[in-house]
């Protein structure tokens, strides 16, 4: 796990490269798969990612 800054450097979740990203509480937000994050509540696209950056 890596920690997922925002542009102001806030932490704002953690990243398991290629696989999950998590909130500041640990809970599951999101899923990476083929270089593109969908949320884990709804399913809808939330945009590429290229290794640790969320673009």
């Amino acid at each position: 796990m890596e920690p997922l800054f925002d542009k102001d450097c806030e932490l704002v979740g953690w990243i398991d490269p290629m696989r999950h990203i998590f909130d500041t509480n640990m809970n599951w937000v999101a899923y990476i798969s083929n270089g593109h994050v969908w949320s884990s509540e709804t399913e809808n696209w939330l945009g590429p990612v290229l290794g640790l950056l969320c673009l």
